[in-house]
């Protein structure tokens, strides 16, 4: 049994204690003759996959541009979202302009968001590009909570930002920013592809078509269709 195991066993034990529960009636574990035998063969089965190697899992990503800048100040939205989708597609990364079913490492969020305004006649503006995910912690036990917990939340996987000032528009900074900022993901992400894990992990994910939210709904809508009154 790995340390972080072993670790995870204490804290609960101890957690258990405090609480006052009766450790000899331990609840159900299933197809498992106790938690240790459970925790076991999870700990045998399971990959890590370092954070600085995360990005190498993505096959396809849903682009969400927010262009929140007043003023007139920026005027080439569009051509920002072309350009990103031009150079991950390039790279073999899909491109979808539309919600899609899931949010997972392989098939994140690229957000883009651009917030600007005049201040005495010169634009400002502030630009983020990030890869974000959805994702979930489990707390609990099989045994000592009847159970796990989940809390949902979000993880940033790569992320830049930078500041902008200029006597006009910012159009023409914040392409060149965006263009770099690009050219570095997918360099980043090559250079994941690499990491032994992730060549494991990309040889037994299923490498079809990412599903978007609007194909989900028509999918389930077929398999389970509303009954007519």
């Amino acid at each position: 049994m790995k340390l972080a195991t072993v670790f995870g066993l204490i804290t609960v034990c101890t957690i258990a204690a405090a609480a006052g529960m009766a450790l000899a009636e331990e609840a159900s574990t299933g197809p498992y003759a106790n938690e240790n035998e459970y925790l076991k063969e999870r700990s045998d089965r399971t990959t890590f996959i370092d954070y600085q190697y995360a990005v190498g899992l993505i096959r396809a990503v849903e682009l969400q541009v927010s262009d929140q800048v007043e003023d007139k100040c920026l005027t080439n939205a569009s051509a920002l979202s072309a350009r990103i989708r031009a150079q991950l597609e390039n790279a073999g990364i899909a491109v979808y302009n539309e919600p899609l079913a899931t949010s997972l490492p392989v098939n994140p969020r690229l957000v883009l968001t651009i917030l600007g305004f005049k201040v005495g006649g010169a634009c400002v503006a502030s630009v983020s590009m990030s890869i974000e995910y959805s994702t979930d912690t489990n707390l609990g036990s099989l045994a000592y909570t009847n159970g796990f917990f989940r809390v949902l939340g979000q993880q940033v996987m790569w992320r830049n930002s930078s500041l902008f000032s200029r006597g006009g528009i910012v159009d023409d900074a914040i392409l060149s920013q965006v263009q770099e900022w690009t050219d570095t993901l997918t360099a980043d992400i090559a250079k994941a592809k690499r990491d032994p894990n992730v060549q494991k992990f990309l040889a037994v994910w299923p490498n079809g078509p990412t599903m978007t939210e609007r194909e989900f709904q028509a999918m389930m809508e077929k398999e389970f269709p509303k009954v007519r009154q």
